[in-house]
């Protein structure tokens, strides 16, 4: 087992594809030094099911995780929008992201704003979130799940990530193609190049 970051996140160009910059999507120039130093890369499958908190071996059901993945888009778009309404040079820098999506949670429990419900997709039968209902809690721990999945991506607690910076990035694309991880860990690469 190696100790520390394993995965590389996007290991395959895709230069026909345009971001705002113009540029097309890169890979991940770590991928490229594994290549040339013969090391295996293994992609990460899916899909990667969720365990169920509270029913140990169950999996949580596809179409409950697609709501609240719908849920989630929503709460980030909606925290988001104040943004780009007010203009991010505007933005109270003291704000975070975590402020702003429990705002934007609260509002869609009270089913203030808009309507809009978060549904499975079109062949669920199950899994629809209806706004002004509060969530449920299997339903509350896996958007809990999410934003430990976004803390982890930004490396800080939600509370110390800032609303207006959050996503500076994204309109670079990220890395393109699989996530992958190194056969034998990271380390291996060091001990190549060594």
């Amino acid at each position: 087992v190696d100790l520390g970051a394993s995965i590389l996140t996007g290991v395959t160009s895709a230069p026909r594809v345009r971001c705002s910059n113009g540029l097309g999507v890169p890979s991940d120039p770590a991928a490229l030094v594994c290549r040339q130093l013969g090391l295996s890369l293994i992609p990460l499958g899916s899909p990667l099911p969720l365990l169920h908190p509270t029913l140990p071996g169950d999996q949580v059901p596809p179409h409950t995780d697609a709501a609240v993945e719908s849920l989630r888009d929503l709460l980030l778009d909606k925290a988001r929008m104040g943004l780009d309404t007010s203009g991010v040079q505007n933005a109270p820098t003291d704000r975070s992201l975590e402020s702003a999506l429990d705002a934007a949670l609260a509002e869609w429990e009270a089913g203030s704003g808009v309507p809009v419900d978060c549904e499975a997709g079109p062949d669920e039968e199950e899994g629809t979130l209806k706004q002004g209902e509060a969530l449920g809690d299997l339903e509350r721990r896996l958007l809990h799940w999410h934003w430990a999945h976004l803390e982890y991506g930004c490396a800080a607690p939600l509370s110390e990530v800032s609303l207006a910076e959050w996503n500076q990035d994204e309109e670079f694309g990220g890395f393109g193609g699989d996530h992958c991880m190194v056969e034998g860990g990271l380390s291996s690469v060091t001990s190549a190049l060594a």
